[in-house]
């Protein structure tokens, strides 16, 4: 698994959904999207830049660190390479 940081409200939304929520990977025109490791490295990166009281929440993702992600040439996440399920939020 590994974690990334979504608006809060439209991730709860999604994932009620009877077809559930997706964070989109790689493609031609977009990098993939932001993921962490732990769950320890998206809190850390959000008080460092964000804060946590900007509507974001931290949702685990069904992909694998280092298969299903690659780093990331713009900051200190990786990048998902392929769309993969919002399990939920933690």
């Amino acid at each position: 698994m590994v974690y990334t940081i979504g608006n809060a409200l439209n991730y709860r939304a999604y994932l009620k959904r009877p077809q559930g929520a997706m964070k989109i990977g790689r493609t031609d025109s977009y990098p993939g999207g932001t993921v962490w490791r732990t769950v320890e490295d998206v809190i850390k990166h959000m008080d460092e830049n964000m804060g946590r009281s900007h509507g974001f929440a931290v949702f685990e993702v069904d992909a694998e660190w280092g298969v299903d992600t690659e780093s990331s040439q713009e900051g200190p996440w990786h990048d998902l390479l392929r769309d993969a399920r919002i399990i939920r939020e933690v």
